[in-house]
């Protein structure tokens, strides 16, 4: 079997079960946190089947791939050795067959040993915290999520870049990303986190992906690609390259949207990763071109953290410059929008992140902080009540709570 083995499956070689001098041989990822005794897991009754194993979070009853049935995750396997020699051959004669399938080892063992496996509690390989495991799904619900609130094996699952701890994005809002970084300073590889060659990997593995993002971008929309396409792909060029220019914002948004729903939400993933969370400077939509010097500005500012959807600012601009240009001119001031929506909202999504289906586009938002300005106005100060007066109107545009703040500065 040896020449045909392939990730977690070299341990039911022939050989490796022969020397092992133990009844039970227990198998661990190695994007494991052990974070309590394994004597209970040890010790778990397996009801005569040759393995134990925890239910797959994100796919509990399988894939496409594979029949309809329940279906566990490789990552944890415990192995009554006696039992699971029994049919190695059939074993190997499954891996030449299933060299193909969508998850590889789990795929096989999941289909030489249906029927022949004891479930694990969940506890012993928690899976998708903060990711998948959030998302409702029918054949999930049934699962015993709760048995992962304090697990005694955390399992990252996911590609390294970027959803595990040590990946460039640090496995964002995963509750024990810490943990397993502290557990990483006991060891050998203590202050890995802060060294140079940690951060140098990140950026080159940041960097890497937006390139290959692009590349595929390119080639699985060449033969197709629409001039709403090519425009995405030069504004998205332009902007990893920092030579973004604020004119191209509505070329942003009606490409995304047209390639969007002509194409479907996949040709333009990658501009809603990149773009949806990027610190990005405002953008004029004032009355006149250049803020006078010198005079005193009124603030819109938010009061609370929520999303504005993308209509809203744009209201609120009409609105204010209806209001001061009817009574002052449209010389008498300055104002700029300082939020924009780059954030994408959609809806229907798959029930797993790394479904890679993203569901229909919705919306897109701006994300608001508490003390965020919104829309400041710079004025003449005898057109000071006009300018606070369109503040008191553009605040009906906006939901939830809002400031206004008037400085001479």
């Amino acid at each position: 079997m040896a020449p045909c083995v392939q990730g977690r499956i070299i341990i039911f070689d022939n050989y490796n079960l022969k020397i092992l001098p133990v009844e039970r041989a227990l198998y661990l990822d190695a994007d494991m946190l052990v974070r309590r005794s394994l004597e209970e897991l040890w010790n778990t009754d397996l009801e005569g089947s040759s393995i134990g194993a925890a239910m797959d979070v994100g796919f509990p009853m399988g894939h496409d791939g594979v029949s309809r049935r329940w279906y566990f995750n490789a990552g944890m396997v415990l192995i009554d050795k006696t039992k699971a020699r029994t049919h190695l051959s059939e074993l190997a004669a499954r891996v030449r067959g299933m060299k193909d399938a969508r998850y590889r080892d789990q795929d096989v063992l999941n289909v030489h040993f249906a029927g022949d496996w004891a479930e694990v509690n969940l506890s012993w390989n928690a899976q998708g915290l903060g990711t998948y495991a959030e998302i409702s799904l029918a054949d999930r619900d049934i699962l015993a999520l709760g048995d992962m609130k304090d697990p005694g094996v955390m399992h990252f699952t996911g590609p390294v870049h970027p959803t595990k701890p040590w990946g460039y994005a640090g496995t964002l809002g995963h509750p024990f990303k810490d943990e397993w970084w502290g557990a990483l300073n006991e060891t050998v590889w203590a202050g890995w986190q802060g060294s140079t060659q940690y951060h140098e990997m990140c950026e080159g593995e940041k960097q890497k992906a937006i390139q290959d993002s692009i590349k595929k971008f390119e080639t699985r929309s060449v033969a197709v690609m629409t001039k709403d396409d090519l425009e995405v792909l030069a504004v998205v060029r332009n902007f990893l390259s920092n030579s973004f220019t604020w004119s191209e914002h509505n070329t942003i948004e009606t490409a995304m949207r047209r390639s969007a729903e002509v194409s479907g939400a996949r040709r333009v993933k990658f501009v809603i990763s990149w773009l949806s969370d990027f610190p990005l400077s405002e953008f004029s939509t004032s009355a006149g071109s250049v803020p006078p010097d010198g005079f005193p500005f009124s603030r819109l500012v938010s009061d609370e953290y929520e999303k504005l959807s993308s209509e809203a600012p744009e209201a609120a601009r009409i609105c204010a410059n209806k209001s001061v240009t009817k009574t002052s001119g449209k010389d008498s001031f300055y104002m700029r929008i300082r939020v924009y929506p780059f954030h994408i909202i959609f809806i229907n999504k798959a029930s797993c992140w790394y479904a890679r289906c993203w569901g229909k586009l919705y919306d897109t938002v701006a994300r608001v902080n508490i003390g965020q300005i919104i829309l400041p106005i710079c004025y003449k100060e005898l057109n000071a009540a006009v300018t606070q007066e369109a503040l008191r109107r553009v605040w009906y545009k906006f939901p939830g709570q809002r400031k206004i703040i008037v400085s001479k500065k």
